[in-house]
């Protein structure tokens, strides 16, 4: 499989859904579900928890994914956008403000 670059764990904190799995085969035993629906249920957990494994796995933590010197200032300049005048709305609503001060 193709490795992935993620963020490490220490800044973004990723944890598999063991208290989740656990509640809610608790909760399939408590209420007493029939047997062919647990089978189900831990046929599909399995399944999602060796997916999600098998994607732990492949994972490689890339510090670079967070570079702090992107300065969306340089971006903007790069690219050639121009800056968004402001809304109507926003200067209806200043116009409006202006108009109400005035009245007063």
């Amino acid at each position: 499989m193709k490795k992935r670059n993620v963020i490490p764990g220490k800044y973004i904190p990723v944890k598999l859904p063991f208290t989740s799995t656990v509640l809610q085969l608790f909760l399939l035993y408590y209420f007493n579900v029939p047997d062919w629906v647990l089978a189900v249920y831990i046929t599909i957990a399995a399944l999602i928890w060796i997916a999600l494994i098998a994607n732990r796995i492949n994972e490689v933590k890339d510090e670079k994914l967070l570079n702090p010197t992107i300065n969306i200032n340089n971006i903007i300049k790069e690219l050639n956008i121009e800056p968004r005048n402001e809304s109507k709305f926003k200067t209806k609503l200043n116009n409006a403000i202006k108009e109400a001060k005035n009245n007063e």
